[in-house]
């Protein structure tokens, strides 16, 4: 669709109007966020995420994984994880992975598959990998996905699947 290709075709940073629109709504849950951490600039931590979210829009392969990435950078992730909003992981331009307890990592390759988003939590003695799914009817079956699912879940890895309309309707759910 037309957002896509909007996406694809910036090479100056700017974000395209969905991921703009989804920071707008985000706001409030942002605001709660800082005020949870104690911090005091809501309007430092949104520029933060729009950076992020402008760094690492360009691998989103479709319009519904542009809608979802800023939720994710901007997630409340637990009480655990202080990293807000979440780091990016852009595989085409960075090197090494962020600093940060929380990584938002889209198009992660992992063993023989790769997955819409990885969403990466450093914890003490590990990092536990959640993989995010999102899913269009046309081009997700359960042929398809069982085992890539599969794979994943066997190297401990939580996969969410999440469709579309869901995403559209709700994306922090």
């Amino acid at each position: 669709g037309k957002l896509a290709a909007d996406a694809f075709a910036r090479s100056d940073g700017t974000l395209p109007s969905g991921v703009r629109t989804q920071f707008s709504m985000a706001r409030d849950h942002v605001h709660n966020r800082c005020s949870d951490l104690g911090l005091s600039s809501v309007d430092r931590m949104m520029e933060k995420a729009q950076a992020t979210a402008a760094h690492l829009v360009g691998l989103c392969e479709s319009p519904i994984e542009m809608m979802l990435l800023p939720w994710l950078i901007v997630e409340n992730y637990g009480d655990r994880f202080e990293t807000f909003p979440a780091k990016g992981f852009n595989h085409k331009t960075d090197n090494g992975v962020p600093a940060g307890d929380i990584v938002v990592a889209p198009q992660f390759a992992f063993v023989r598959y790769r997955a819409d988003f990885a969403v990466l939590a450093r914890q003490p003695t590990k990092t536990a990998i959640f993989i995010v799914e999102c899913d269009g009817a046309e081009f997700h079956t359960a042929v398809k996905d069982n085992p890539r699912d599969a794979c994943f879940e066997s190297w401990g890895v939580k996969v969410i699947r999440a469709m579309g309309s869901e995403i559209k309707s709700a994306p922090r759910s």
